[in-house]
């Protein structure tokens, strides 16, 4: 989802097949990390520089990166802030999951983590 093309990669590996096969499966995987992966998981220092992420309009390079549901962003965000100890505004990022979830199938979901992190 990183790349240009946002297209999942699956790769394939059976076991009857060669060794030499599987090679160039791990130098493809390899290299699909090292060219995308790595970059992107860089700009990330701090899990508070992940809760930051995920609390804001996602850049459209990175629209399909999960969690796509801006529903589960902030309420991923809002456990990032928490367990760092930013409780005011884990509460904050949580009452936004909330209030955008009404009526969805994660309401219930998300209801339950806002009255454990309203504690």
């Amino acid at each position: 989802m990183l790349s240009e093309e946002k297209n999942d990669i699956w790769w394939a590996l059976e076991a009857n097949k060669l060794a030499s096969d599987d090679s160039a499966i791990a130098a493809s995987f390899v290299k699909k990390v090292e060219l995308l992966g790595i970059p992107f998981l860089s700009s990330f220092e701090s899990s508070e520089d992940v809760g930051n992420f995920l609390s804001r309009e996602i850049p459209k390079q990175f629209a399909q990166v999960s969690p796509i549901s801006e529903i589960q962003r902030l309420a991923y965000s809002a456990i990032i802030f928490d367990n760092r100890g930013n409780k005011e505004k884990a509460v904050d990022l949580i009452k936004k999951s909330k209030e955008k979830s009404k009526g969805s199938p994660i309401e219930n979901h998300i209801m339950n983590l806002c009255q454990r992190l309203s504690k």
